[in-house]
């Protein structure tokens, strides 16, 4: 098996073509998912809040 290519305690030993696309994908990946996530939350409270106004006709 072989070792780790991205430790915390030491150098990275992957070469550095391979881990600068790789850590911008990862920083991609934490933008996204929090935005995602607010927008399907905002679709939902609007959802919610639709139907409560359809109910109190």
């Amino acid at each position: 098996h072989q070792p780790s290519s991205i430790t915390l305690t030491s150098a990275p030993t992957i070469h550095h073509t391979m881990l600068v696309p790789l850590l911008i994908m990862f920083i991609g990946m934490i933008v996204y998912s929090p935005i995602i996530f607010l927008m399907k939350y905002k679709t939902e409270l609007m959802k919610f809040k639709l139907n409560k106004k359809k109910e109190n006709r």
